[in-house]
């Protein structure tokens, strides 16, 4: 199964198969309420950025979870395009972060 979630910024849904979310909730983000967190940074990222090498996205945006502040970061891959020209736009990974470490050459604003 595909889980679909609006991203105007980017205006295309990005995906997420149920192996990405299995990935995602196992490995790297807890807390409750955290697809519904990741869907909001999708909806309305505070930051956004490209990888200059591989042109991977990164998407973020700060949430309070109780007594802390944590950011969800989505890295997003868009495959190129298929006969018909329409690309596909998909969640690699996610993760909570206390802050972002995203300083450096590898980074720039989309």
């Amino acid at each position: 199964m595909v889980e679909r979630f609006p991203c105007p910024l980017l205006g295309q849904e990005v995906e997420l198969t149920d192996e990405r979310r299995q990935h995602i909730l196992d490995a790297h983000v807890d807390g409750p309420g955290v697809l519904e967190r990741l869907g909001l940074t999708l909806a309305r990222p505070e930051v956004a950025l490209r990888d200059r090498l591989t042109g991977d996205l990164l998407l973020a945006r700060a949430f309070d979870f109780g007594e802390r502040t944590r950011h969800i970061v989505g890295i997003l891959v868009r495959d190129e395009g298929n006969a018909d020209g329409i690309s596909r736009l998909w969640i690699v990974t996610a993760y909570s972060a206390r802050r972002l470490a995203v300083a450096g050459a590898r980074w720039e604003g989309i």
